[in-house]
């Protein structure tokens, strides 16, 4: 009661309008939208086509990840005293999985919240029960067919696991996207592509947007969206797919890889799933005056 009534009026309501509001959502479709790519964010990243097929390859080995998991956990709830597992954690992981799972069926409920944040908070708890999935399978298969032992990294249930988590650590890291130029998807390795990370020109050049754009609209691609959200959320807008709905009287900002590129990102939101294409960027400034511009980022005025 004492948070419904900080969240409701002290803290002017906003998170508790942000929880109804995704619930209300949820609720609403729960019935009509269940595991349909549109409204489910995590049916959409399974189902989509992936950008090269080593990525849908790294897209198998997490799902393997996810059923090692769900083995794991279904071996805990029948040997637990093997297993060791506490009934406190044990109750939390299915929780997590559950959530997991929700993500997958749920409509609007991973889009929320978002999926990758999800994926990797749930797997800080679940990741030890993909090693007792693991030892579970290894057991089973060499039960049955006792030459398995024989394959190469299968001596022992431990140095088939090692042998997987390290194709696996190889791919979550980007560290193979990176070796074969694959589409990286590395911050820490690749600092060439785009990603939300921004030097102190771009910086400097939002700082001056948001001290002399007196309120105006300020349109901005997706990946400089984040820049800009830094500083005031309420002016800035998406750039448009066409440049003629951009609103006179308005601000375009570009960041160092729009300057170099001459290229925007432009995102389109289709229900739960957003999708992303490049565009050339002359389409966008050709009525634009610039006003501002350091050499790393610049501001036009229409």
């Amino acid at each position: 009661a004492l948070a419904y009534f900080w969240y409701s009026t002290v803290a002017e309501g906003t998170a508790l309008a942000t929880i109804t509001g995704i619930g209300d959502r949820i609720w609403n479709t729960l019935f009509i939208g269940t595991f349909d790519p549109k409204t489910a964010q995590g049916m959409h990243i399974l189902t989509s086509q992936s950008v090269t097929p080593l990525h849908s390859l790294a897209k198998v080995i997490h799902i393997v990840t996810q059923g090692l998991i769900a083995v794991g956990l279904l071996a805990t709830l029948r040997k637990r005293e093997r297993w060791r597992i506490s009934p406190e954690y044990l109750a939390i992981s299915l929780v997590f999985l559950l959530v997991n799972i929700a993500a997958i069926a749920v409509p609007f409920f991973a889009s929320s919240l978002n999926t990758s944040r999800l994926y990797h908070i749930t797997l800080i708890f679940l990741a030890p029960f993909a090693i007792i999935g693991g030892i579970a399978l290894y057991e089973r298969l060499t039960g049955w067919i006792h030459s398995a032992r024989d394959a190469p990294f299968m001596g022992t249930a431990y140095q088939a696991l090692s042998a997987f988590f390290v194709i696996f650590f190889l791919f979550n890291s980007g560290f193979l996207y990176q070796v074969m130029n694959d589409d990286p998807t590395s911050m820490a390795l690749d600092t060439g592509g785009d990603k939300p990370v921004f030097n102190d020109k771009e910086v400097q050049g939002a700082a001056w947007l948001f001290s002399e754009g007196n309120k105006r609209p300020i349109y901005v691609d997706g990946t400089r969206w984040w820049l800009l959200q830094g500083f005031s959320p309420d002016t800035q807008r998406y750039v448009p797919a066409d440049a003629s709905l951009l609103e006179p009287n308005s601000y375009l900002y570009f960041g160092t890889y729009n300057l170099v590129r001459e290229s925007i990102r432009v995102e389109a939101q289709e229900h739960a799933a957003t999708t992303a294409t490049y565009t050339g960027a002359d389409g966008f400034i050709q009525e634009h005056h610039r006003v501002y511009d350091n050499a790393g980022s610049a501001i036009y005025y229409r």
